[in-house]
């Protein structure tokens, strides 16, 4: 699939972030992007049924924007295409678990990490 620039920026809310919170979730999406090499808008959307771990710069993004925007799980769900917050601390901890086994993986969310 094929998405124009901003093609989802009318559904991606702009200001889901914790008070107090320096980072927005469209940084830490951008980050990631980066430095996965991916368009940003389609780490918002939802993987089809059955192809869970299939983006892992998507969990990647979720796990930062817990970890560097302040975000809680209800609001990173609501902003990735409306995931329920169990499937987002799924994500999270299946992508942290894969970092710890992965070192090219770990490094990549360090460098993300490190233009946040």
């Amino acid at each position: 699939m094929i998405l124009k620039r901003g093609a989802l920026s009318a559904e991606v809310p702009q200001q889901e972030r914790a008070p107090g919170s320096a980072l927005d979730h469209s940084e830490v999406v951008g980050a990631v992007a980066s430095i996965f090499g991916v368009v940003a808008n389609t780490l918002y959307l939802r993987a089809s049924l059955g192809r869970a771990g299939a983006n892992p710069a998507r969990a990647v993004a979720m796990w930062l924007c817990q970890e560097c925007a302040g975000m809680t799980q209800p609001e990173i769900g609501r902003v990735f295409g409306g995931g329920h917050y169990s499937a987002v601390s799924q994500a999270v901890r299946r992508i942290k678990g894969r970092a710890l086994s992965a070192p090219a993986l770990s490094e990549r969310v360090e460098a993300a990490r490190g233009l946040l």
